[in-house]
């Protein structure tokens, strides 16, 4: 017995998640179609279209909204700058102790009046424009969205710090993204992760306007006809878009799956050229394995009867398809050639697409030969100017697109090359039929087409595992050999030569020794190294001006490597980040011209110069040592906050603040006496991937 009521879920979804005031009729005509005789799946089939155009056309009638919280939400990483600021104020650190274990909730009060101001304001800058215009909002509804809007945010924030925290070390690049110390700086930054903290601003802002935009009755009302869905089963124009998603999407999903680096350094040029061949070939089997598994599935409405031929299609699709494992490798090694293969692969799919569509979307041809407009007398005088969006379109994508490519935003950039350039192709001239009529012909044309897109996708597959197994063979002889001088990656190499890190691929240095530049000074007579500098009898403190070197390290190594990169400058200027996602560990050396005995030590000084305007305590810590018996032997002295650092003290510095830190030396230490001191910057989370901006000026030795 067939059951009489279709699935419950579609149901339901019909009824509460698709937009507009149609619900009640749609719903209607897809329930008597289903009564006399149409499947469970075949319901589903059209609720779900019926969301998508819906939410689509929904969409387009507030289009203009839409756009306006795109380009209002990119001030939103400027205005967390200020967020921080008041976080980090000495009322909001003493919330604690002025309300006790009830102190979360007047933060949680706080922090949300602070973040939904960002959203409220946009939403009157978009009302008084929509009223400058002449077409003001419904203000019963605005009002409503504006206490929707709290609701919202909170809701989207919640929601991407905990998928945030959950993938942040699974997803490419965003584990190395800091934001920028300017607000100019966060405001023209398009990579992942400014990306992602405007996400809750748009939804929230779109939410909160939803309803109070005035649309036009026939933009909400081109769903009331049941044909569109009770009808006939979905056009062929639908079907092959899905089809090229599937396979698009499959493609992409094995060539950053399966085309992995291979485990060997010694290579040939034919082991080489085999292995891109392999490659590419995984990258073509995934579109095809996508492709086929929608042309099969219970969802496809042509499961049975198809349109056009299966083979036909995926040779036409199967040229960009090779290019995949090129844009998997160069998104791995964070090379800008991704974005250069990800439009190569796009322009070949919607070229041969465009060029096919007689064959899979012949109404589209008709179409177009029917629109073309006979020519006429004084034609070039009377033509009114026609507007073309997409050429809007393709100028906007591609300043963006060269935009992010010069931000080192790859992924973005690949994205957006990858939508100009399919417009283009989809959109360009033609320049005449130049199909041919028989089969054979069109088999043979889209063979050619698909053996150069392999021939040159190989090439560049190999050029990308030529450079990447070439870099690490380079570290490998280089650990091997320390006297080849050789040059390391950040995070490659261990202070042995042993890899520490081999998962990442990306540039930058193993570690780095700073040096503060000399000063010129007149000459004076050394300090004999025999001598000690707080002899029997000194009363004074010797003053020591720091001139050793900083040192920048990264986890599991200790020290720098025998490959480290050395340079002339001040922390105070230089900008000294992880280019992966490891952090990275600073420190300060200092060796004396002679010992100093432990026991008439008391007191040691550190002048030193805060430079940083990254919100988060810093600390210091001393370590004592002696080199001279041949082992270095250390004695740790503890560790001093910066005062300019605390929460309560925290400025945005515009020249350096200059601040003394003291360390006692105990009576009796199992260290008689020490001719090095290092000196550990401890900072908080905030500055783990970003190294603090503090400088060494001098120490002072106090004798007892």
């Amino acid at each position: 017995m067939r059951r009489t009521e279709p699935p419950q879920i579609a149901r339901w979804i019909l009824e509460h998640l698709t937009a507009g005031d149609y619900d009640e009729a749609l719903g209607g005509d897809l329930l008597e179609s289903f009564r006399a005789g149409k499947t469970a799946n075949w319901y589903r089939r059209q609720t779900l279209m019926a969301c998508l155009v819906g939410w689509g056309l929904a969409c387009q009638a507030r289009l203009p909204l839409v756009f306006f919280a795109l380009v209002w939400s990119m001030l939103a990483p400027a205005w967390l700058l200020l967020c921080d600021y008041v976080t980090n104020s000495r009322v909001a650190v003493n919330l604690p102790n002025t309300f006790g274990p009830f102190w979360v909730i007047p933060a949680l009060i706080g922090w949300t009046i602070l973040h939904t101001a960002f959203v409220w304001v946009g939403a009157l800058v978009y009302s008084a424009t929509h009223s400058t215009l002449g077409s003001p909002l419904r203000t019963e509804k605005a009002r409503r969205g504006l206490l929707i809007a709290p609701v919202v945010l909170c809701l989207v924030n919640a929601v991407l710090f905990f998928f945030g925290n959950l993938y942040y070390y699974s997803i490419p690049g965003l584990s190395g993204q800091h934001l920028a110390v300017t607000a100019i700086g966060r405001i023209a930054d398009i990579r992942l992760l400014p990306n992602l903290m405007r996400i809750p601003y748009v939804i929230a802002l779109v939410s909160a306007l939803w309803g109070a935009v005035v649309t036009s009755p026939r933009t909400t009302n081109k769903l009331t006809v049941a044909d569109d869905f009770a009808g006939p089963p979905p056009s062929v124009t639908r079907f092959v878009v899905l089809l090229v998603t599937a396979g698009s999407m499959n493609a992409v999903l094995f060539g950053f799956l399966l085309c992995r680096l291979p485990a060997f350094h010694a290579f040939s040029l034919t082991s080489l050229l085999i292995r891109a061949t392999a490659t590419v070939g995984f990258g073509v089997l995934g579109g095809v394995a996508g492709t086929w598994l929608y042309w099969k599935s219970p969802w496809s409405p042509h499961r049975e009867q198809t349109p056009f031929s299966f083979g036909l299609f995926v040779l036409v699709c199967a040229s960009a398809w090779t290019w995949a494992p090129a844009a998997a490798f160069f998104s791995e090694q964070l090379s800008t050639a991704t974005a250069i293969a990800a439009a190569i692969g796009s322009y070949l799919l919607f070229a041969g697409l465009r060029d096919a569509a007689p064959l899979f979307l012949p109404n589209l041809e008709v179409a177009q030969s029917a629109s073309t407009p006979q020519p006429s007398l004084f034609a070039d005088a009377l033509a009114a100017p026609h507007f073309e969006l997409h050429g809007y379109l393709i100028a906007v994508t591609l300043y963006a697109g060269c935009a992010a490519i010069l931000h080192g935003a790859n992924h973005t950039a690949a994205m957006l090359l990858a939508l100009c350039v399919a417009i283009f192709a989809w959109k360009r001239p033609a320049l005449g039929n130049d199909l041919p009529d028989t089969r054979n012909q069109t088999v043979k044309r889209f063979a050619i087409r698909f053996a150069a897109a392999s021939l040159a996708a190989v090439l560049a597959t190999a050029w990308a595992l030529l450079d990447e197994v070439s870099h690490h063979s380079q570290i490998v002889s280089a650990g091997a050999n320390p006297a080849t001088g050789g040059k390391n990656h950040l995070g490659d190499t261990d202070r042995d030569g042993t890899t520490a890190n081999s998962n990442y691929r990306g540039v930058g240095y193993e570690s780095l020794i700073l040096y503060p530049v000399p000063e010129k000074q007149a000459i004076i007579a050394p300090i004999p190294s025999r001598v000690s500098l707080l002899a029997p009898g000194t009363t004074t403190p010797v003053t020591i001006r720091f001139t050793g070197s900083y040192r920048y390290v990264q986890p599991p190594s200790k020290h720098p490597g025998p490959h480290a990169h050395h340079a002339y400058g001040t922390p105070l200027h230089a900008d000294i980040e992880s280019s992966n996602s490891i952090p990275v560990i600073m420190d300060a050396h200092q060796k004396f011209a002679a010992p100093v005995q432990t026991d008439r030590c008391g007191t040691i000084q550190v002048d030193v110069a805060n430079f940083d305007n990254v919100a988060g305590s810093i600390s210091l810590a001393m370590l004592l040592g002696n080199d001279s018996a041949g082992r270095t032997r250390t004695l740790y002295l503890g560790q001093q906050p910066f005062l300019s650092t605390q929460p309560d003290h925290f400025l945005l510095k515009s020249r350096p603040v200059f601040e003394t830190l003291s360390f006692s030396l105990p009576m009796r230490a199992n260290l008689r006496k020490f001719d090095e001191i290092t000196v550990v910057v401890l900072s908080d989370t905030q500055h783990s991937f970003v190294a603090p901006k503090i400088a060494i000026e001098a120490f002072r030795l106090f004798p007892r």
